[in-house]
This record gives structure tokens, C-alpha cells and sequence, in this order.
């Protein structure tokens, strides 16, 4: 006879609904560790350029993991419409930001986006 823990526990634990939110997650670390590593290293036009292809490679990644994210999530049906639906919202942040970046222009001028030392300690600690 099984007891109720074995019962309640599913026989075949299935992994393959976390790949993409895993690979979405590895590939911000990838895009944190060059973005930190460009900002340490000499800065110099070939160093730059090297920098940018290699964040834009890991940026292309992060919006397919993201897809694939979005593809899993949404199902079989109506799924043109929920998938523009989903990729909508992932545009939001970008919007805001260029927002909220045009009003601190505008409120405090060049000055504070030049030099955001007052934004970086806060969005590090978190």
C-alpha cells in the first residue's frame, strides 16, 4: 500500500518548463558580467567594439530565451494573438525607462545622466 506523500508526489517530475525562464536567467547574468567587464577594462575603440558585438550577441539570446518563455507559456490556442499580446508587455520597460530617462533630462539636465551616482548604489543593492 502507498502512503499519501507518495500519491500526492507526481512519478515523473517534468524540468522542460523551466528551460526557458533558466536560460533567460543565465544569459542577464552573461549580459551583467560583459556589461561590468567592459566598464573595467581599458576603453579603447577596438575594446568597444568588441564589447558591443559580444553584448549584443548575449542581447539576442536573452530576447529568444525570452520567446521561448513566451511560447511555452502561452499554449495552443489563439496563440498569435496571446504571443503579441506577451511580447507587448515585454516592451514596456523600455518604454518607461525612455520616460523616465527624458524626464531626469529635462528636470535636472545633462548633468544627472552623465553622472547617476545618486541611481547606481539603490539599483546595485537590489
Amino acid at each position: 500500500m502507498e502512503s499519501w506523500r507518495t500519491r500526492l508526489r507526481p512519478r515523473r517530475l517534468d524540468r522542460r518548463p523551466l528551460r526557458p525562464l533558466v536560460g533567460l536567467l543565465w544569459f542577464g547574468l552573461a549580459l551583467a558580467f560583459v556589461a561590468i567587464v567592459m566598464a573595467a577594462i581599458a576603453r579603447t575603440p577596438f575594446i568597444y567594439e568588441v564589447g558591443v558585438l559580444i553584448y549584443s550577441f548575449f542581447v539576442g539570446a536573452g530576447y529568444a530565451a525570452f520567446s521561448a518563455m513566451v511560447m511555452h507559456a502561452i499554449g495552443k490556442g489563439v496563440a498569435s494573438t496571446k504571443y503579441a499580446f506577451c511580447q507587448s508587455l515585454g516592451n514596456l520597460p523600455v518604454v518607461y525607462m525612455t520616460a523616465l530617462n527624458g524626464y531626469v533630462h529635462d528636470r535636472f539636465g545633462p548633468e544627472l545622466d552623465a553622472d547617476d551616482r545618486s541611481v547606481s548604489p539603490p539599483s546595485f543593492a537590489l
